[in-house]
């Protein structure tokens, strides 16, 4: 658990955020980060995506552990193009527009070995619960399986099959909770706020309550 505070500490700190708030219950050593879930949750557009990219890219790096990131949102080239641009240090818009630098061919192939040495499955699917297990069940094997797995973001899962958004983020994330304790998974869980109502204090620092959707975000997850 510790080795995914520090890389979550290192990361958020050369982001420019001031601090990282977490907590260990009495009954619990918190010597084990297997089996633990974790909600990520910040404004639209505050790099959500970025952090849990950079923590998860560090876990299967340094850690060397076998990375699952299901992206709900973004495209898998778009997944891919933010991580060579966090590993290289290049500079997304000119990567966008074509506008290649000198280097840019030196830096692709170091990219390409990075990408080689790491256990790392990107996939664009996970709408709902069958899927993710689809996703565990014939991407691995029983000698094989995902030590972490992030989800960006909790927003964007079908609904539409139980008829309420509330229910159905509620649902997904108990599976969720299930998944991490049945199996000795960690999972990361990326998380909008609510808009602030009219006349809010937008700089306050975020509480619980802002979590947009369902208390269980709260409820189910170790981490918030």
């Amino acid at each position: 658990c510790s080795f995914l505070y520090r890389c979550c500490v290192r990361i958020a700190n050369a982001m420019g955020y001031r601090r990282v708030l977490t907590y260990t219950l009495a009954d619990e050593g918190g010597a084990s980060l297997r089996g633990a879930g974790f909600t990520m949750t910040g404004k639209s557009g505050g790099g959500k995506t970025s952090l849990a990219l950079q923590i998860a890219c560090n876990i299967g790096y340094v850690g060397k552990k076998n990375v699952l990131f299901i992206s709900l949102e973004m495209r898998g080239e778009e997944i891919v193009s933010r991580m060579f641009c966090n590993q290289k240090e290049y500079d997304n818009y000119r990567l966008r527009i074509g506008a290649y630098s000198p280097d840019f061919e030196a830096k692709e192939k170091d990219f390409m070995v990075y990408l080689s040495s790491i256990d790392f499955e990107l996939v664009e699917y996970g709408y709902n619960f069958k899927e993710i297990i689809h996703v565990t069940e014939n991407y691995y094997t029983q000698d094989r399986r995902p030590d972490l797995i992030v989800i960006d973001f909790a927003q964007l899962i079908d609904w539409q099959e139980i008829g309420d958004e509330r229910l159905a983020i509620q649902e997904y994330v108990r599976k969720l909770a299930e998944l991490a304790k049945t199996k000795n998974i960690a999972i990361i869980l990326v998380s909008q706020l609510r808009r602030f109502p009219s006349g809010a204090d937008y700089n306050r620092p975020p509480d619980m309550i802002d979590l947009k959707g369902t208390g269980a975000l709260e409820q189910l997850s170790h981490v918030v």
